[in-house]
């Protein structure tokens, strides 16, 4: 009986810390200092993980205090456009099921790193991918 403690106590733990990575992973995805708010949202992130907050109540919270911009914050992040793995895949002439192994050697080429919103959700930076293709097309 004390084993099943023990892991259900294990389980929960490693639960609460991938809620936390998940929180401060989008407080960063968020924060801009060149807009202000970036204190308020690291605080606001670390309220989030002490008090136990679901991911999703910490993305509306952003909200109400307008922190997030009109298209899940993208005015957040001086203005940036981000685009998933399938525009991405569609940019680079890949399907989406081709592109995950190929960006290991994307990136060793110089490709624009990830941007980690959760553990499983990434994006990229659409100027940064437009300006590599385009050095290419100089090379």
């Amino acid at each position: 009986m004390h084993d099943v403690q023990t892991i259900d106590h294990d389980k929960q733990q490693q639960r609460e810390q991938t809620r936390a990575r998940q929180i401060r992973g989008l407080a960063e995805f968020y924060r801009n200092p060149d807009e202000g708010g970036a204190q308020v949202i690291d605080d606001l992130a670390e309220c989030a993980v002490r008090e136990g907050w679901q991911v999703s109540r910490f993305r509306e919270e952003l909200r109400k205090l307008g922190l997030t911009g009109a298209s899940g914050g993208r005015g957040a992040y001086g203005g940036r456009r981000l685009i998933n793995a399938r525009y991405l895949a569609e940019l680079l002439g890949y399907s989406e099921r081709a592109l995950w192994p190929a960006l290991p050697r994307l990136e060793a080429r110089g490709f624009p790193p990830r941007i980690r919103l959760t553990e499983r959700t990434a994006r990229w930076d659409l100027d940064q991918v437009e300006a590599w293709l385009a050095a290419l097309e100089a090379a």
